[in-house]
């Protein structure tokens, strides 16, 4: 899958993985929890935006050398750091976490 995004220079994609299908645990307006499973496009933007969230961006899913020279050259003393986060998974069954 390649991404662009909207925080980074625009002719800039990256390819990376996303989960075809994920199920997300949330609470509406109310408070009320809920369960919803997004799949193909939806998973990936629920995906895309988590990582911001994290403080991820696309860039932090590739390789230092499949970037731009002058990308690698700002993103190189960080690269290895955010990309372990990138990569890191958070899993939850029920209300419990599995990194």
């Amino acid at each position: 899958w390649r991404e662009i995004c909207l925080v980074l220079p625009p002719k800039l994609e990256v390819e990376l993985l996303r989960d075809e299908v994920v199920e997300v645990a949330a609470q509406n307006v109310l408070g009320l929890p809920f369960r919803q499973t997004l799949r193909g496009e939806a998973a990936r933007a629920f995906q895309h935006e988590l990582d911001h969230l994290d403080g991820i961006l696309i860039i932090d899913h590739a390789g230092l050398e499949d970037l731009p020279t002058d990308i690698q050259n700002l993103e190189r003393p960080y690269h290895d750091a955010r990309q372990r986060r990138a990569f890191a998974r958070r899993i939850y069954q029920g209300e419990t976490l599995y990194n």
